[in-house]
């Protein structure tokens, strides 16, 4: 649901374990997993779920590999995509200057995963805005927050991590640990983790449908 619509809350009920919840969520994620995406929650200790665990199960999610994509993963595409729609407005407009400014503008909107490969010789936009990121990665920030109505810090935040992870080779063993020590390593971690929650699927949500699922909760 974009971030300046209300989500929805679905609670399937039954009076015992067996009468088919599981079940349809899976169907429910088999036919809907290309347009949605799907992140199992975890109840912490079997019968909570706050907003720290769900960044948790979200990231884990993301992070996970794609089959036959050669290490890349669900947030390396969320992150082209997130980046090239961004960078259209700045293009556009001249702040970000271009000499085939057309050319540019529909490589952005229909090929985001090829223009925004960082590891590719040949992607000479995604090389230029690592080169130049210190002064591009505000901008995109402030357009991302601006488009999508979210706090300018968190999506701040959001936008270097992407970055970083999207960066670095994908055969690198640490990029994932390096994630994670951005995100849960700081000592605010704990007292932003709704804030940053809420701006990561914000965000997400600006490209996908996003679903949240808790099963198994016979805990609460």
């Amino acid at each position: 649901v974009p971030a300046d619509k209300p989500g929805h809350c679905i609670l399937l009920k039954a009076p015992r374990a067996g009468h088919g919840k599981t079940h349809l969520l899976t169907k429910l994620q088999h036919d809907l997993g290309g347009s949605h995406e799907f992140i199992p929650l975890q109840a912490f200790g079997g019968s909570r779920i706050d907003a720290l665990t769900v960044l948790e199960d979200t990231l884990r999610r993301l992070v996970r590999a794609l089959p036959a994509a050669g290490g890349l993963t669900v947030l390396d595409l969320v992150t082209r995509r997130l980046f090239a729609n961004s960078l259209q407005p700045l293009v556009n407009s001249g702040e970000v200057p271009c000499q085939d400014r057309e050319g540019a503008l529909t490589a952005l909107r229909n090929r985001p995963i090829e223009t925004f490969d960082f590891h590719h010789p040949s992607a000479v936009t995604a090389h230029w805005a690592k080169e130049n990121f210190e002064l591009l990665g505000p901008r995109l920030s402030l357009a991302l927050s601006q488009s999508n109505g979210l706090p300018l810090r968190e999506v701040s935040f959001w936008v270097e991590a992407m970055f970083r992870f999207a960066a670095s080779p994908i055969d690198s063993p640490g990029r994932v640990r390096a994630l994670a020590a951005c995100v849960f390593d700081d000592p605010s971690a704990e007292s932003a983790a709704h804030e940053r929650l809420v701006a990561l699927l914000g965000m997400m949500g600006s490209l996908m449908r996003v679903v949240l699922v808790a099963d198994e909760l016979e805990g609460f």
